[in-house]
């Protein structure tokens, strides 16, 4: 009985997990739409630029994320300004 319980208590949690996930037609339909996104930019400025500019924003998008973090880290230290 209590072991039977405990496998219940599991059983629920890993069926409320699995019912959290997303549907598959619905991440289809976000793939499809970013698709179309990207094949506009492709469109209007050629594949190459398109490629560089995506490039170099993600470039520095990431570098000024690290900055702040880093920012972050040293300020928590004390005494230091």
């Amino acid at each position: 009985m209590i072991i039977e319980g405990i496998l219940n208590i599991l059983l629920n949690g890993v069926t409320t997990l699995i019912l959290a996930l997303p549907n598959v037609s619905q991440q289809i339909l976000v793939i499809d739409s970013m698709f179309n996104i990207i094949s506009y930019g492709i469109w209007i400025c050629g594949q190459v630029t398109f490629s560089l500019l995506i490039g170099s924003v993600v470039t520095w998008i990431t570098i000024h994320m690290v900055y702040a973090v880093v920012e972050w880290i040293y300020k928590k230290i004390p005494g230091v300004n």
